[in-house]
């Protein structure tokens, strides 16, 4: 609940410094490698994915050089997961591929180093909408890296982590089928302004 309650209020400082004068409206698009940390110790669980997403951001001046950027969007994401289908007395194993879609709130804060390089944190606030049984709504990732804007064109290089372990699953037949992971991906996002 603190964590939600600290992401709303970024995102209200965020839309509360757009109304200044040098704000920016604009569209972005990434491209993931997802590293899901497994819940137990058997590495042999779960195998890494792929993600790509897109959405909306605005950005905005909050103070001296520091900007504050919060987005709307869509991130898909999908790996596979070991299963284990039960048949007294023995069992036997199976690979299930997990397709996840969420809908994501990233606010960040970004803060240049240099004419063309910054830095950024923040925090991905997301909702899985695919699947009835979720742990986590919302779940919420931190974000760290850097980028670089030229020109009109942003790219920047993100870590992102969640703050607590997500799990979600289905009914397969008679068989539930899920996984249980904190989230763990790297990020390339491009993004670019349609209205400064």
């Amino acid at each position: 609940m603190k964590q939600l309650a600290i992401s709303i209020l970024l995102v209200l400082a965020v839309f509360t410094a757009s109304a200044q004068q040098a704000h920016q409206i604009g569209i972005y698009t990434e491209g993931a490698w997802f590293m899901p940390k497994e819940f137990s110790s058997n590495s042999n669980s779960l195998k890494n994915g792929f993600g790509v997403g897109a959405g909306i951001y605005v950005s905005s001046p909050i103070w001296k050089k520091l900007s504050a950027v919060a987005g709307l969007g869509y991130r898909y994401k999908e790996n596979k997961s070991q299963q284990y289908l039960i048949d007294e007395p023995s069992y036997t194993t199976y690979w299930t591929k997990f397709n996840q879609s969420y809908l994501v709130i990233p606010v960040k804060l970004q803060y240049p180093v240099s004419r063309h390089y910054f830095v950024e944190t923040g925090v991905d606030i997301s909702w899985l909408l695919n699947y009835k049984h979720v742990n986590e709504k919302p779940e919420f990732d931190w974000v760290v890296g850097f980028g670089s804007k030229q020109h009109r064109l942003q790219w920047s290089v993100n870590y992102k982590q969640g703050f607590d372990w997500q799990g979600f699953g289905e009914l397969d037949g008679t068989n539930h089928v899920g996984q249980v992971f904190r989230n763990r991906m790297l990020v390339v996002n491009l993004s670019y302004p349609l209205w400064k």
